[in-house]
Formats: structure tokens, sequence, C-alpha cells
């Protein structure tokens, strides 16, 4: 795993995700419950992801349901084109239940609630010039997001911008907000594109972390690598994968600063003042996450450590013209 997008290497640990899903199902359906083969792309159908973490946990469907969802699955795999912009669903419903419950409370004590809503033709419009914007900037990026984010999913509320949860991964849970313009004067097709980037990565990072994890064993964590489908990430792990999410936002916002002020720049190129302004926020926020991930090195696995040696590199190199931290 590298800050350094990299979609070969996603590919493997998207791969090795797909098998325990696959494992998981086979040790825990009974034997009248058929299986998807290992060449079939349904293991990496978020639904079934789903599945195999809830009959791990003895939360599962029945075998009828199991196998009808597995058949489902299966069928749909081929045709699926990227991304699939999906519709609220019960396993997707299921998974903001569980974001609700240990995001803090909104700011201001908002009552509307937050929920999963269905994709309109415009919003459908806007996620697409987002792809097509980070298809421009940093195509390795959206090659890697391609190789481990399977669906997105469309929220309204106030509670959550957006959120990935390893027991639908390949999911990215999108804010409907974020496809429009910011009060700040950020495009819309900017901040949904650094949604995506930031999603992205936690996703990249839970893959990976199945196979290599990040954070050495303590005592009452225990071995992360012994259960994927049960443990959960505590909080170092998520302070690993958010200066990773940081980092690469940062890049992407850096990446924008230079087409501008490229002697080749055209007027597409442009940037409105909010994009430096973010660039400069998220660099200083990266920073500080690096030094408080420094003073916890000793936890960190060779992956872990590597990770971090990386970020210090990238965030190192001088800024791009004057840093503005809000």
């Amino acid at each position: 795993m590298r800050i350094r997008p990299d979609a070969a290497a996603a590919a493997r640990d998207q791969s090795a995700v797909e098998a325990l899903v696959r494992d998981t199902l086979r040790r825990a359906l009974p034997d009248s419950v058929p299986v998807p083969t290992v060449d079939s792309r349904a293991h990496r159908d978020p639904r079934v992801v789903a599945l195999a973490h809830a009959v791990v946990r003895d939360e599962g469907p029945g075998p009828g349901c199991a196998a009808a969802l597995l058949a489902t699955a299966a069928a749909e795999a081929p045709d699926h084109r990227w991304p699939v912009l999906a519709a609220p669903a019960p396993h997707l419903r299921q998974s903001l239940r569980r974001v609700l419950a240990a995001a803090p409370p909104c700011d201001g004590g908002s009552d509307r609630p937050t929920a999963l809503v269905d994709w309109r033709p415009e919003d459908q419009v806007r996620i697409t010039a987002a792809i097509r914007l980070l298809d421009r900037r940093w195509p390795r990026m959206l090659d890697e997001i391609r190789a481990v984010t399977v669906a997105l999913a469309l929220l309204e509320g106030p509670a959550v911008d957006g959120c990935t949860d390893f027991r639908v991964h390949g999911t990215v849970l999108l804010n409907r907000r974020r496809l429009h313009d910011s009060a700040r004067g950020m495009p819309g097709t900017v901040r949904c594109a650094e949604a995506l980037v930031y999603e992205g990565a936690h996703n990249r990072c839970n893959a990976a972390a199945v196979g290599t994890p990040f954070l050495r064993p303590s005592s009452d964590e225990g071995p992360p690598a012994d259960a994927p489908l049960r443990a959960g990430s505590p909080p170092l792990d998520g302070l690993v994968r958010h200066l990773v999410a940081l980092v690469r936002c940062a890049q992407f916002y850096r990446r924008m600063l230079d087409a501008a002020d490229a002697p080749n720049a055209a007027d597409a190129d442009a940037v409105p003042a909010a994009v430096r302004d973010r660039y400069g926020s998220l660099r200083h926020q990266a920073v500080q996450a690096a030094a408080a991930l420094e003073t916890q090195r000793t936890r960190l696995t060779e992956p872990g450590a590597a990770v971090l040696d990386e970020a210090h590199a990238a965030l190192a190199a001088p800024p791009h013209g004057p840093v503005v931290r809000r």
C-alpha cells in the first residue's frame, strides 16, 4: 500500500478481499447454497460483501434468501458499468444506520434526518463531470478508485458528508451537497472529485489491510488479520486511513493548481481562490495527522510505517504558492 496510486496493487488487494468473501460464504452457508465461482465478479458486489459479514456474525438471512441474493449478483455482475449509481437498498440502509450511530451530533442540533436518496438526472450529470475532472487531473488515481470502488450511493441530510463501511466494501456514500458549489466558491465538480479521492482512499486502505495490517496487534485489539470480517477498526487505524486520504486530496488540489499555473494553461484550467485555500487547509491537516501518527510509530507494522514515511516525504515538498490555513 502506497500513498501514490497504484491500480495494479489495488486490484491485487481487492482480489484478496473477494477471496475472503468467497471463502467466508463457503464456510458459513450450507452446501445447498451455491456460492459463485472464483472467476465470478459477484464477490465485488457490496450486497455479497454485506452477506458475508452478516453470516459470519450469525445475522444472515435463511438459505433461500442467501441463494437468491447470490444468484442475482452473479447474473448482474457481467453487466455492471462503472460506477454503479446505487439506489437505496437494505444493505446500504443498514450501513448508514451504523455510520449515524457512530457519528457525532450535528452542529446546530438539526432534526432533519440523513437518509439515502435516489440519483436524479442532474445528480448523474454532476457526478459524471467530477469523474471526468479526476480523469483529466489524475488519471492514475481514478484507475485505482475504479479497482476498489464498485458503487456510489447518494445521501441527503446534515449528519454525514461522505463515508465508507467495510461491511459494504466497494461502496462510497456521498452527500448530495458535495455535488453543488459551496458558499466559499468551490465548484461542486471539484468538491465531488475530492470526495471520490478521499473515500476512495479509505476503500483502498481497507482492501490493503486485509492482507497487510497497518498496526501491530495490541492486547485489547487482537491480531487484526486473524478475523478481518469481524474486527473493527481501532482509532489509530482510522488515523492511518485519514492521513492517506488527506495527503492524496492535497495532491489532487496541487495538480489543479499546477495545471492552472502552467505556461500553456487554457481558460478551462483556471481555478477559483477557494481551490488554493482548500489546498492549504488539507496540507495543514495532513501535516498534523502525520505528526500525530509519528508519536505512535512503534505501533505500526512495516507497511504502516512505510505509509507514514511516504506521507512525510510528500509533505516535505515545498507547498504550492501561499498556504492558507483554515
